[in-house]
């Protein structure tokens, strides 16, 4: 658990290795573009599955998140089932789950 994407792209670089990153993108500090782009491109992780959960609906947001290396993008608010499923699926496509 992180306050913000600085404190969690840290918490990373210090050696935890989370099996699914979760972020919004509206963070204080460091937005989750930033915290996505610094998973997959400054810390060269790309097996960790990221889902941006977010109030932000727009087309743009959701192609940048995905241009930036994100997983999946689900909008609030949200059905949970549905979204425990997406989580599910994303450890198991990751193989971090059987």
């Amino acid at each position: 658990l992180a306050a913000d994407g600085e404190e969690a792209l840290t918490a990373i670089a210090s050696g935890i290795q989370p099996d699914l990153l979760v972020s919004d993108l509206n963070m204080p500090r460091m937005n989750g573009f930033e915290l996505v782009k610094g998973v997959r491109e400054s810390m060269g992780i790309k097996e960790m599955p990221i889902i941006i959960l977010t109030a932000n609906t727009t087309n743009k947001s959701q192609e940048l998140a995905f241009r930036t290396g994100a997983d999946d993008y689900i909008c609030k608010p949200f059905n949970a089932p549905l979204f425990i499923s997406r989580i599910r699926a994303a450890l198991l496509r990751a193989d971090r789950i059987k």
